[in-house]
């Protein structure tokens, strides 16, 4: 879907779009709110804009909204049985399967956001070098 002959912004329609498909793969997220992972993640990476306390209290929200809907897919899956994804992998196992409320928002905004932020600009620093 991306124009031939034409300039276009490949961090936004190609880099943002992949790495958000890729971590709903391996989430198991559901497709219809996948672009949910990358709004999360843009928040809680603006590490440096959260110096301006409205980005912090966006950052806030973005975290907890987040950690509620991971919390979620996590009740839902513990009660079906070990699944192939990742977060199913976590659930049933003895390292992960039994974190704090606090151990959980932050391994799953460490996820989230490396996944998305480390994929998106790997790739898009190899386009531009």
């Amino acid at each position: 879907a991306l124009p031939e002959g034409e300039t276009f912004d490949f961090v936004s329609q190609v880099a943002v779009k992949l790495t958000t498909a890729m971590l709903a793969v391996i989430f198991d997220f559901p497709r219809e709110d996948m672009d949910l992972l990358g709004f999360w993640s843009d928040w809680v990476g603006a590490i440096e804009a959260g110096k301006i306390p409205e980005v912090t209290q966006g950052r806030t929200r973005a975290k907890l909204e987040m950690a509620a809907y991971f919390r979620d897919l996590w009740v839902e899956r513990r009660s079906r049985g070990e699944g192939g994804d990742l977060l199913s992998r976590m659930i049933h196992s003895d390292a992960l399967g039994h974190l704090s409320e606090t151990e959980f928002t932050g391994t799953m905004t460490t996820l989230v956001t490396g996944g998305n932020d480390t994929t998106r600009n790997t790739m898009s620093g190899l386009v531009h070098a």
